[in-house]
């Protein structure tokens, strides 16, 4: 049971962080997006991959012209394995 409840937190923890990503993105908090992420991590979309240290330039760049924005992050799947994750949503 107890590695239940580990794999409960960790996805927990995981969908606490995608939601927090966006967040970051809808208030301008490029820092704390950057933050979200290892040194090595990425974040990938269809046809996109962008490196962690250029996230805050590449958000900055996105968004600039938009007066206000408002991202849902919905349909976690979550696959957990030791201490790697990946997720999309």
């Amino acid at each position: 049971i107890h590695e239940q409840v580990a794999w409960l937190v960790d996805r927990a923890t995981i969908s606490d962080l995608l939601v927090e990503e966006l967040r970051c993105l809808d208030t301008r908090d490029f820092q704390g997006l950057i933050s979200l992420f290892v040194d090595d991590g990425y974040l990938q979309m269809p046809g996109l991959r962008i490196e962690a240290h250029e996230l805050g330039q590449a958000a900055s760049e996105q968004l600039g012209g938009l007066a206000a924005t408002h991202h849902l992050s919905t349909n976690h799947a979550i696959e957990i394995d030791g201490d790697a994750a990946r997720a999309r949503s």
